[in-house]
């Protein structure tokens, strides 16, 4: 939740910029990547990252609980 809270502050804050002129005289035009995304393209993508990071976590715990099964019987087995 709190990963979800910093990926909403972080896209709302603007990069610092100086405002001395360049004294070469420079035409920016915007590229596709630094084209301003829309406000649910943005929702769709924090959804997206959401969700990888849950199955991820799944993924996780389920190896982390068959080795410590493992673990558990390989120590069992030591034991008798």
């Amino acid at each position: 939740m709190c990963a979800f809270v910093a990926l909403i502050v972080a896209g709302r804050t603007k990069p610092a910029t100086s405002r001395r002129e360049s004294p070469v005289p420079v035409v920016a035009k915007p590229t596709s990547l630094e084209q301003k995304s829309t406000f649910t393209r943005r929702w769709q993508n924090a959804g997206q990252l959401g969700l990888g990071a849950i199955v991820t976590g799944v993924v996780l715990a389920v190896v982390l609980s068959f080795a410590a099964a493992y673990a558990v019987g390989i120590v069992n087995n030591v034991l008798r």
